[in-house]
């Protein structure tokens, strides 16, 4: 459509704000609200999370402190404020576990109903459930706790309903239900080595009592060794025996051989010797003994008279250092030395 003046096109455009402007500005609103609806939506609901925290917080020390009215308290705060949260899930456990230790098994399985009703957390769900079975058959209510898991629908956690399983026929006594459940449970690949290995020893003492689940857990010793009995005769010494060791001269070469040597008997007297004693007046002692030193002439006018040897003027080298016999003297003639006695000089009494 052409419009041939200006005027023309202010009024077409007059017309159309007439008809669509109330759209666009409602339009707009509406964008600008839910700008700020949202923002306004994030900001609750991360108070409500920062709320709810603070408050599982609460809940938790008064846990850990054993203060079980203070816990209850305040787990019913949380679930009636923020019921809807993972926050009060995780207090319901809490209080749970509180409740099973103070043997309150009653208002425990009270706090795992309630999270069986919350559809929003459906792998807590499962656990509530798991729990609140386990917790019915210590209490020997089998009929509850297959009540529980009868037609529900596992998915992944398939081991613990089969084990749940195996536990319940077990307590009935249906020993190859029970192996069949176990068995079933240990095929998973998802399995701990920790829970694998649980499981394993409950298939392996099924059938049998307490008392001999905790014998078979204790090792058996084996029995000592009984020594072989020695025989000797101590009492004759002609029949004991003594061992030679022969070894040759050098000491790489050594052997060693074991002779047998029998000792003969020894004969023994029984004849009484009667010992005299001696009196000091029979005992004679030797006359004193004076040692005079041998008498030697030494004339030192006439050195062919003196009985003093010469010094030898042979030199000493590594030949006769060892030779007690020195040549090169004035005559040519050996000259053997023999070392003087030493005077002795008794002891007296």
């Amino acid at each position: 459509m052409e419009y041939q003046t200006e005027n023309e096109q202010v009024e077409a455009i007059k017309q159309w704000f007439k008809e669509n402007g109330s759209s666009i500005l409602i339009g707009v609103a509406i964008g600008f609200g839910l700008l700020f609806g949202w923002r306004a939506w994030e900001s609750y609901v991360a108070q409500t999370a920062e709320m709810s925290s603070m408050t599982y917080e609460q809940l938790v020390e008064a846990v850990e402190k054993k203060q079980l009215d203070s816990s209850r308290e305040t787990l019913t705060r949380l679930q009636k404020e923020h019921g809807d949260s993972l926050y009060a899930v995780l207090g319901a456990f809490q209080l749970a576990a509180e409740e099973v230790e103070a043997n309150n098994f009653a208002t425990a399985h009270e706090q795992l109903a309630w999270v069986l009703n919350q559809p929003a957390f459906p792998a807590f769900v499962h656990i509530a459930r798991l729990r609140n079975a386990k917790l019915y058959l210590a209490e020997n209510n089998i009929a509850e706790a297959k009540k529980l898991i009868d037609g529900v629908k596992v998915g992944e956690f398939a081991p613990a309903y089969a084990e749940l399983r195996g536990d319940i026929a077990s307590l009935e006594g249906q020993l190859e239900a029970a192996k069949t459940a176990y068995t079933q449970a240990l095929e998973s690949k998802e399995l701990s080595s920790n829970v694998r290995q649980y499981i394993q020893i409950k298939l392996d003492n099924l059938g049998l009592s307490s008392a001999q689940v905790v014998a078979a857990a204790i090792p058996t010793l084996p029995e000592p060794p009984k020594p072989e009995p020695v025989q000797s005769d101590l009492g004759n010494p002609s029949t004991q025996k003594a061992t030679v060791i022969d070894a040759v001269a050098h000491p790489n070469t050594a052997t060693s051989q074991e002779t047998t040597i029998t000792i003969p008997a020894v004969q023994t007297s029984t004849t009484e010797t009667t010992i005299t004693p001696i009196t000091r007046e029979e005992v004679k002692l030797p006359a004193k003994i004076v040692a005079q030193p041998p008498a030697t002439t030494h004339d030192l006018s006439n050195p062919n008279t003196s009985t003093a040897q010469k010094r030898p003027t042979t030199p000493i080298s590594n030949d006769n250092i060892y030779s007690t016999t020195i040549g090169d003297n004035e005559d040519d003639t050996p000259v053997t030395t023999q070392p003087e006695p030493a005077p002795t000089t008794p002891k007296q009494e």
